[in-house]
């Protein structure tokens, strides 16, 4: 099951990322999650939210300096100063924020556990040595926030600017993609200028890990059991561009949605412009993929010229009708223009003929 390592091995290091991967699936604590997924919610995070993160670590950092090491940005020393208890409420928060992030909210984590062995160290050690130890573990921490980050900046552009324009669908299409986009030097030279001055880790096709097999319960069938892949990822962004490039190996890909804008993921090559959440603002509570065709359809970007001079014709007889007209005349009239378009757009007739003849109705 992926968790974070357990303390024996890298105490608190949220940097450590443990995951088991089988077929087109990973496994996250009990839940089996499909390829893709987490790295797409990651795409998901608002500004809002990410902001909210970067204010809780910034005040663990300050918290860490201040309230257990008495160290200030004078850097002064007041020893006497220094409490668990005071630093405490801002390790709490930090943990509620970061545990409430994509990959982080499928841990089986004990967070008083991991508060009470952080006070352990601090009470137990010399000064200097759990400085030294609970710094690294603070670093993790923090690194989460510029990782995310960096992920965010580097995967949007390459899902908007590559993924979105295949022409199919498959592993070899985004094969192409993704060595496209890492070898456009003009685009990675624009985009280095984003992120974090000294970055943990970038958008990278290779990532620090160590991997094993081990066996265990098929989540489909707890009666069989597995062979799984386990990674011991180095960083979350070495895990977010490992869960991404799986997925495309097995035709899961990030997509923005065409009417709302958000990200989703999009199955085994299944092709899509719209999502399946609640389209915004639409008075009917209706979906995107129910909504998002119709607009399409419906606009000027995207209407043909026959599609726009039927519906010039539509509007006239609608107001002919309103005037008078009977309808089995009104019908008629409709109906052939109906035709006349749907000729048009099969090719049986050319493009201006199709538009003189729906002009003349």
């Amino acid at each position: 099951m992926a968790s974070i390592k357990s303390l024996d091995e890298k105490p608190f290091d949220f940097g450590y990322i443990t995951a088991q991967f089988y077929k087109d699936y990973v496994i996250i604590g009990k839940e089996k999650v499909s390829l893709g997924q987490i790295s797409t919610e990651i795409l998901e995070l608002s500004d809002e939210q990410l902001d909210n993160l970067k204010t809780v670590l910034s005040g663990l950092r300050k918290a860490f300096l201040e309230k257990l090491y008495g160290e200030y940005e004078s850097n002064l020393m007041i020893i006497s100063s220094c409490s668990f208890n005071d630093f405490a409420p801002y390790l709490n928060k930090a943990l509620d924020v970061i545990l409430s992030l994509p990959l982080y909210d499928r841990f089986e984590f004990d967070k008083q556990r991991y508060i009470s062995e952080f006070r352990e160290i601090y009470e137990t050690y010399p000064k200097s040595e759990s400085r030294s130890i609970l710094n690294r573990i603070l670093v993790a921490l923090l690194s989460i926030n510029d990782e995310i980050l960096i992920f965010k900046i580097y995967a949007t552009a390459f899902v908007d600017l590559y993924i979105e324009n295949v022409s199919a669908r498959t592993p070899t299409h985004f094969a192409h993609a993704i060595y496209q986009f890492l070898n456009n030097s003009e685009l990675q030279q624009k985009l280095e200028i984003l992120i974090p001055k000294y970055p943990a880790i970038t958008f990278k096709a290779e990532m620090p890990a160590n991997i094993e097999y081990v066996t265990c319960p098929d989540p489909d069938c707890k009666e069989n059991y597995i062979l799984a892949e386990r990674v011991i990822f180095r960083s979350l962004g070495g895990f977010l561009n490992s869960d991404l490039f799986r997925g495309l190996n097995v035709k899961h890909s990030p997509k923005r949605c065409h009417n709302c804008k958000r990200f989703f993921l999009l199955p085994t090559g299944h092709d899509t412009h719209y999502c399946n959440r609640v389209a915004p603002n639409d008075p009917k509570g209706r979906i995107c993929s129910k909504v998002g065709p119709h607009k399409k359809e419906n606009s000027d970007e995207f209407r043909s010229p026959i599609k726009k001079e039927y519906d010039r014709a539509y509007d006239r007889l609608a107001k002919r009708k309103s005037n008078g007209l009977e309808y089995p005349e009104w019908l008629e009239k409709i109906t052939l223009a109906m035709d006349i378009k749907e000729r048009g757009e099969s090719g049986e007739i050319s493009l201006d003929k199709a538009i003189r003849l729906l002009k003349e109705i």
